[in-house]
């Protein structure tokens, strides 16, 4: 799940630097909040990806983080569009019940 996840963030990241070229104005330094959430999630994502021995806990902290950093990137490249906001933090919770759902019931068979 993760390397999809991952994968959307590259695409993402790819259009903001089509967007940075295309504009008159540097996206990143109208959006300087965004890009440190996002330097933060993805410097988290690589720490819980290196992990040798991961627990439940750190594959938490890594699908969180990948949608964090996508979320924030995403806020560069739509900034006008604010419903996304909201619409991103409910999938965010929704990915977040289903993993713990999911590995709880891994868990007991």
């Amino acid at each position: 799940m993760d390397v999809s996840l991952q994968n959307l963030v590259n695409l993402v990241e790819d259009a903001t630097a089509i967007l940075r070229e295309a504009l008159p104005v540097n996206p990143y330094e109208e959006h300087l909040l965004a890009m440190l959430v996002y330097h933060i999630a993805k410097f988290c994502s690589l720490i819980a990806s290196r992990t040798p021995n991961p627990s439940w806990v750190t594959a938490t902290l890594l699908i969180c983080s990948t949608l964090i950093a996508f979320e924030a990137i995403l806020w560069v490249v739509a900034d006008h569009f604010s419903w996304f906001v909201t619409t991103n933090a409910t999938l965010l919770f929704i990915a977040v019940i289903c993993y713990v759902v999911f590995s709880r019931r891994t868990r007991q068979s």
